[in-house]
């Protein structure tokens, strides 16, 4: 994202059609290093469809805001292709801002 390599780390919790828990973190980074913080996704069945539930734990004071904007910039766009949608180019990708 914007040039900066994600660090997903290793999954420590896998329940089919229920929970993903896995480490997080930036390659490179000194404030969220990878492996530093823990991401949780629940998945519940609501009408014909399924509610994301996502919790970032572990991460520093100062990280909580970009990252609470980032979240939801990217599950906005993996719910409009869910649902058949086409979330179009990335604006935040890297090619895009060529």
């Amino acid at each position: 994202m914007n040039g900066s390599d994600i660090a997903m780390g290793e999954y420590k919790e896998i329940i089919p059609n229920e929970k993903i828990v896995m480490t997080w973190g930036w390659e490179k980074s000194k404030v969220v290093p990878p492996g530093s913080s823990t991401l949780e996704f629940t998945f519940t069945a609501k009408d014909k469809g399924t509610v994301l539930l996502l919790t970032h734990y572990d991460l520093p004071v100062e990280e909580v805001a970009s990252h609470t904007e980032s979240w939801m910039h990217y599950t906005t766009r993996l719910q409009t292709l869910a649902e058949g949608g086409d979330p179009g180019i990335d604006p935040w990708s890297v090619k895009a801002m060529h």
